[in-house]
């Protein structure tokens, strides 16, 4: 359970960081992160990737460290589904905000 906290750490900064590379670069960058930030997408990807996939998994996995029995394996079981399921925001709403710039 530790490495898996560590890691959703990990998961967190990295999102961060990929949102803030988007912001500091080229116009494409900017109107992608824009819309993942305050767009269409703003939903899935603030409150399904980043609180429902990284953020409650983390508290769900420290309580299933603190905690025993069945409550531990409900709390791990519950954060394991809702990663899966914020991995796949992540994916599904990176790949629709990408902008690119005209060859032109």
């Amino acid at each position: 359970m530790g490495l898996t906290a560590a890691l959703l750490v990990l998961s967190v900064l990295l999102q961060v960081a990929h949102v803030l590379n988007g912001q500091y670069t080229h116009i494409a960058g900017k109107v992608s992160s824009r819309r993942l930030l305050s767009g269409d997408l703003q939903m899935a990807y603030l409150g399904g990737v980043l609180v429902a996939g990284l953020v409650v998994p983390l508290a769900l996995i420290a309580l299933a460290m603190n905690g025993s029995g069945s409550t531990a394996t409900t709390a791990g079981a519950v954060a394991g589904a809702l990663i899966l399921v914020g991995n796949w925001l992540s994916k599904h709403t990176v790949i629709r905000a990408g902008t690119y710039a005209p060859l032109f």
